[in-house]
């Protein structure tokens, strides 16, 4: 009999620890549900992509992580299938403007084959993984606020040398360098949305 009462309770514990245990992930995985506020991708593949309308979810887990559906509009052509392809997400709050400190969510590498598959074939949905930095979007702090996203794409074209369009900043300090003779800035995270003003290689020339 006794043996029987500590079985009973032995069960009833690990029930209310696994409860407990469970309900403190969920906590931690706070979710925002959102919808793009157009399904037009901006930027190179805008006749090639569009964001498949509907609603979605941005996960806090160690950083934003937002899956959405992409469909294909058109095949890119072939010569242009070797050059990197970046695809990014701004977060918007309820006014359409994007919300400050949520960061830029970017495509998982995991995702380009994805991309590159439907821009092949010229047809068909994915879905694909972006990410924000682990030390931008909170769940606690933006979650409420988000309610919509836009989505932009690039195509890194490499010049001779092998590098890419872009510029980087070697060790985290805040200071980029081009990578080409010529880098432009851009005032929001939007491809469209580029300035006059640009970096030029080797200098420090705005």
């Amino acid at each position: 009999m006794k043996i029987a009462i500590v079985q009973l309770l032995t069960i009833v514990i690990s029930i209310y620890l696994l409860s407990g245990c469970t309900n403190g992930k969920n906590n931690d995985f706070k979710i925002a549900k959102v919808s793009p506020a157009k399904i037009e991708i901006n930027g190179d593949l805008s006749e090639y992509l569009q964001v498949v309308n509907g609603d979605y979810e941005i996960v806090d887990d160690f950083g934003g992580k937002l899956s959405i559906k992409v469909k294909a509009i058109k095949a890119l052509p072939e010569s242009e299938l070797n050059n990197d392809i970046k695809i990014y997400a701004s977060i918007l709050g309820e006014n359409g403007v994007p919300i400050s400190g949520t960061g830029v969510f970017e495509m998982l590498k995991s995702s380009k084959e994805k991309v590159i598959f439907l821009l092949k074939r010229g047809s068909g949905e994915e879905v694909i993984e972006l990410e924000s930095d682990t030390t931008q979007y909170k769940g606690a702090k933006h979650g409420s606020r988000a309610k919509t996203f836009v989505v932009s794409s690039l195509l890194s074209k490499t010049n001779d040398s092998g590098n890419y369009n872009t510029s980087f900043d070697n060790e985290n300090t805040g200071i980029y360098y081009a990578a080409i003779d010529k880098v432009f800035f851009y005032n929001t995270p939007d491809f469209t949305s580029k300035r006059k003003a640009y970096l030029i290689k080797g200098t420090d020339e705005i």
